[in-house]
């Protein structure tokens, strides 16, 4: 997920990015409202986490301005609990309203659920530019990116794409790709999981110089975003 951001107080600033980075997600930040325009010029978010507060306008006018004018998915952090600013947000474009200190699970869970809701009208056009498609024979174990180019996998390699490319735009659970692995997901160290995707996805995209459209989902798994078709094996002789 692609996200924005913007918040005044720089340290509260930081340490959004740097969690909301560490859950997988592409994340810039800004600390105005003229900051943020400097930001949209280069990035295309999916969604915007916006301070009710701003020092350069007024957060509401802002997101009645976006909301109007795209589909970016709007989530309010304010210190402000009152009933009736959450009414005037939400009447403004807000999608999710959520009141300071706010939780990292919580919010997490908004995004996702909010990025869910929003995708159909965001991720596909997207996809299609960025990726041709990805092709992976079962029968050779090799993978093709969208330019043609051929990659070799080891068996352990396809035992994590294959479940991940056959699902092509839904989440997978760590849990199936640990039993895919052979291993008791209630044993298993999920962060030695975390590190074979992080290899997989670094050797891929050292190989065939793409993007590599394999991401994490917070609290569902792994997707791949791409378009993609998997090629079977040849059945066994009888």
């Amino acid at each position: 997920m692609k996200i924005v951001v913007l918040e005044d107080y720089v340290d509260l600033l930081q340490e959004l990015v740097f969690m909301l980075q560490h859950a997988g997600h592409e994340v810039r930040g800004a600390r105005c409202i003229a900051e943020l325009e400097g930001v949209l010029e280069g990035f295309q978010p999916d969604v915007l986490l916006l301070d009710a507060d701003l020092p350069d306008g007024d957060g509401l006018a802002l997101a009645a301005q976006l909301s109007a004018a795209s589909a970016l998915g709007i989530v309010m952090l304010s210190g402000k609990g009152s009933a009736e600013h959450r009414v005037r947000a939400l009447n403004c474009g807000i999608d999710h309203y959520l009141t300071k200190p706010t939780g990292r699970d919580e919010l997490l869970a908004v995004l996702e659920r909010l990025y869910r809701r929003i995708e159909p009208r965001v991720a596909p056009a997207a996809a299609a530019v960025a990726f041709a498609g990805w092709t992976l024979d079962l029968s050779r174990q090799a993978l093709l990116d969208p330019s043609g180019t051929q990659l070799r996998l080891t068996p352990g390699e396809l035992v994590l794409l294959e479940p991940l490319m056959r699902a092509a735009g839904r989440p997978v659970e760590r849990t199936s790709l640990i039993a895919a692995l052979g291993e008791d997901a209630g044993d298993y160290d999920h962060r030695r999981l975390e590190v074979r995707i992080s290899r997989l996805r670094s050797k891929l995209r050292a190989a065939s110089g793409e993007p590599v459209p394999l991401r994490a989902q917070w609290g569902a798994g792994y997707v791949f975003t791409a378009t993609c078709r998997v090629l079977a094996a040849p059945s066994a002789a009888p």
